[in-house]
């Protein structure tokens, strides 16, 4: 989860993805109620991924124009 709150923090999309597929992969292995919040937390680092490469798309659409 670190690495991932890393990479989302520098905008290291492909990074934040892989942290949190692995991440996933951590969380599974796990019982279903004992992690809960992690499973939270994971969806909302999935926002933020998906809205910042949308947002610096945008950007870099606008920086070609």
């Amino acid at each position: 989860m670190n690495q991932l709150s890393q990479a989302v923090s520098r905008r290291d999309w492909r990074a934040a993805r892989t942290a949190r597929s692995a991440a996933w992969d951590e969380v599974n292995k796990l019982d279903h109620e004992l992690t809960r919040e992690e499973r939270k937390k994971l969806w909302q680092y999935k926002q933020q991924i998906v809205a910042g490469e949308a947002q610096d798309r945008r950007r870099a659409e606008t920086q070609r124009r």
